[in-house]
C-alpha cells in the first residue's frame, strides 16, 4: 500500500502542476484521509485484541491527530460544493464517534463502532475525492 500511496501522490502532484490550482492538494488530502481512516480502525482493533505496545498507541494517536488536521483543512477549502460540504460534515460526525471510541479508557472496546465509522468515513472521503477530481476535469 505504501507504493500505491506514493504513486498516487505523484499523480496528484502532477495534477496540481497541470491545473495550477489547489485541487491537487485537496485531492491528496482527501485520499490520505481514506487511508488514515482505515489505519485508525486497524490500529484500534489491534489494541482491542490485546496488542498493547506503545508504538501502536503512538501510531494510533498520530493517525487520529493527522486525520483531524486534514479534515479541518478540507472543511476550510473555499472551492467546496454543497455536496462536498455535506460529505465532509458526515465524515466529521463519523470521526467524532470514532475518536470517542478510540479515546475511551478502560476494558470496554468498540471494534464494530470503529470499523463502521471508518467505513463510512472512507465512503464519504471517496465521494469528496471524486468531486474534487471532477472539478479539475479529471475522471476517477
Amino acid at each position: 500500500t505504501d507504493d500505491l500511496l506514493a504513486a498516487n501522490e505523484e499523480l496528484v502532484h502532477e495534477l496540481a502542476r497541470e491545473t495550477h490550482s489547489d485541487v491537487g492538494h485537496v485531492v491528496d488530502i482527501s485520499e490520505r484521509q481514506q487511508m488514515l481512516s482505515q489505519r485508525i480502525a486497524a490500529l484500534y482493533n489491534l489494541h482491542a485484541l490485546g496488542v498493547d505496545e506503545e508504538s501502536y498507541r503512538e501510531s494510533l494517536d498520530n493517525a487520529t491527530f493527522e486525520f483531524m488536521l486534514g479534515l479541518e483543512e478540507l472543511i476550510g477549502y473555499e472551492g467546496n460544493t454543497r455536496s462536498v460540504n455535506s460529505a465532509l460534515k458526515k465524515a466529521k460526525t463519523q470521526f467524532r464517534m470514532l475518536e470517542f471510541s478510540v479515546n475511551k479508557e478502560g476494558s470496554t472496546y468498540f471494534p464494530f463502532v470503529v470499523s463502521e465509522a471508518a467505513k463510512k468515513i472512507l465512503n464519504s472521503m471517496h465521494d469528496v475525492t471524486k468531486e474534487y477530481l471532477e472539478a479539475a476535469g479529471v475522471s476517477s
